[in-house]
Formats: structure tokens, sequence, C-alpha cells
């Protein structure tokens, strides 16, 4: 345990990671949409009108357009969860690392949530490192799974 907090706190100091986890916030005062453009406002140095398009294009690939003007206090866990990976891939050129999906989504039995949205999100799976305990190595049996100890 002691050894995977020590790689979480490294992640969120290095400007090379982009973290998706329960414990990273979203802005309370910003928009499920806002959360996202300001990513490649900041970053790319887009305007606000291409971030937000940029931004929707991603919502409305993953089914969840609807949710774009919402705050996150309204929306699921898991609606925030996929927030938090497309703010992750907009970082461009960032390693992603998902912390304990399942803790985040404990409704979830397997990683195909996650595969599926890397899917639709045109996020290659060699972008993604997933950082879990290992009691939950049950639901990583997919094909794809690359486990490291």
């Amino acid at each position: 345990m002691h050894e995977l907090n020590l790689y979480k706190e490294d992640a969120y100091l290095n400007e090379e990671y982009a973290l998706v986890s329960k414990s990273t916030p979203l802005l309370s005062n910003l928009s499920m949409i806002e959360n996202i453009m300001l990513i490649t406002q900041v970053h790319e140095h887009l305007s606000r009108k291409s971030a937000k398009k940029r931004a929707y294009d991603a919502l409305q690939s993953l089914g969840l357009d609807s949710i774009a003007s919402l705050r996150y206090d309204v929306c699921s866990k898991k609606d925030i969860f996929y927030v938090q990976l497309i703010r992750a891939f907009e970082k461009k050129g960032a390693k992603i690392v998902i912390d304990q999906p399942f803790s985040f989504l404990t409704e979830e039995n397997n990683i195909n949530f996650i595969l599926d949205a890397l899917d639709v999100l045109l996020i290659p799976y060699q972008q993604v490192v997933i950082i879990d305990l290992k009691n939950q190595q049950s639901r990583y049996k997919e094909i794809s799974c690359h486990i490291e100890r």
C-alpha cells in the first residue's frame, strides 16, 4: 500500500501524468463541459469556442451530452469518471493514470467499462496505466490487461 501511495503522489505532482481518481476534484463552480474545456484552454491555448466543441464531441461520443451543462454534484459517479477520463486525455502527451477504478465505481464488476470508453475516445491502451490493489485482480481478466506487480 505504501508503494501505491508513493506512485500516486508522484503522479499527482508530475506534469507527464493525468490522473483519473475519486480523489481528483472537478471544479464545483464549473459545469462538466467547462471542466473539460479548461484543460485545452490552458494547455493548448484553444479558444473557448474550439474547446467547447471538442469537449462536447467527446461527451457526445460517450452518450453524455445531456450532462454537459450540469455540475458534478448532480452527476453520477460514472459520469464523473468519464469526464475525468476525457480531461486526462485532453492533456496531450500525458500518461493517463487511473487510480483504483473499482473503489471509484463499486458497482462495476470488470474492466470493460474502461476498455469500451478508451475505444470510443480512441485512447491507445499503451497511454493508460491502471493502478489498483491486488485484491481487485480478478476484475482484470481481459486479454488486453498486462498486470505488473
